[in-house]
This record gives structure tokens, sequence and C-alpha cells, in this order.
């Protein structure tokens, strides 16, 4: 099933030129993708919930079996 690291950049109000950048005051990561986010959901219900998917070796990828297991 999908699941995917969302990053969240916020407060912004408008898109900077093309070319140029832009500050934001913060940047946080959120579960993504319907398979997990199914699972989890399921799992703050009182249900017993798999998932079988596909991770990266990487931060987004330990942030995700993190997120997964800490809803065990």
């Amino acid at each position: 099933g999908v699941m995917c690291a969302d990053v969240i950049a916020r407060p912004f109000t408008t898109l900077p030129p093309r070319g140029h950048l832009g500050l934001i005051d913060s940047l946080t990561l959120q579960f993504g993708g319907l398979a997990g986010v199914t699972a989890i959901a399921f799992s703050q219900l009182g249900g017993r919930a798999a998932v079988i998917g596909g991770v990266g070796n990487d931060g987004f990828g330990a942030f995700l079996e993190q997120t997964l297991t800490s809803y065990g």
C-alpha cells in the first residue's frame, strides 16, 4: 500500500517569484498515504491492522517505520 511522509511548510501566504526563495517558520513531517493512514485510524479505533509496503532507507523511511510502530 501507499505510505508517504508529507512535508508541511508553514506559514506562507504567497509563492515566491520564479527563481527566488521564501522563508517559512516551520517544517513538519506528517504520515500520509491511504494504506498507512487507514491502518493507523483503524488501530486508534481498537482494531488490529497490518500494512504491506516498501519504505526507503533514509530519514523519511525511518519516520514512517517509527510512526507505524508507535501505533502497534
